[in-house]
């Protein structure tokens, strides 16, 4: 056999092993997918179990179903608190809306929901007369109550909970 030959002969069997390792690679990829499909419908099936179980209208649950659907709360109880965690170390609380604000904001900007801790700041705050707001920028203005520094789209000023909506 001649070197050109066994160069031919090379080649054709790296194609052939190119091809096989495609295919091979192709199938397991259809594995996946399907693995994934049941994993899916193993999750639904829990999903539902969980939900029954919340609304306690399963007639009875498996002990160690029981026992996963209480270290599911247990869980969703420690992301929680981790949320929370996440928060703080921010700065921020979320109000009832949803919405998170400056952990100092007394009222939030959004719906004007009042926190009932306060952080207090030893600030004087001067009497100003009701003209409500002041604008101070084209992308802030100041609230005329507490003299508050507010961004445009705040409808309620965060710290004295008075509206921003009559300018």
């Amino acid at each position: 056999m001649s070197m050109l030959d066994k160069l031919k002969k090379g080649f054709s069997e790296a194609g052939s092993k190119a091809k096989e390792v495609i295919e091979i690679n192709q199938l397991k990829f259809k594995i996946s997918v399907k693995q994934k499909e049941i994993d899916n419908k193993f999750m639904y099936i829990g999903e539902k179990i969980y939900d029954q179980y919340q609304k306690q209208a399963l007639v009875e649950l498996d002990q160690d179903m029981e026992i996963m659907c209480k270290d599911i709360e247990q869980l969703k109880n420690e992301i929680k608190q981790i949320d929370l965690q996440i928060k703080e170390l921010s700065n921020k609380k979320e109000c009832s809306c949803g919405h998170l604000v400056d952990i100092d904001n007394n009222y939030c900007s959004v719906c004007g929901h009042k926190f009932e801790m306060k952080v207090v700041r030893n600030v004087y705050v001067a009497d100003h007369e009701y003209t409500n707001i002041k604008p101070r920028n084209e992308d802030r203005f100041t609230c005329s109550f507490c003299d508050e520094v507010l961004e445009i789209s705040v409808d309620v000023c965060p710290q004295c909970g008075h509206s921003t909506m009559n300018l």
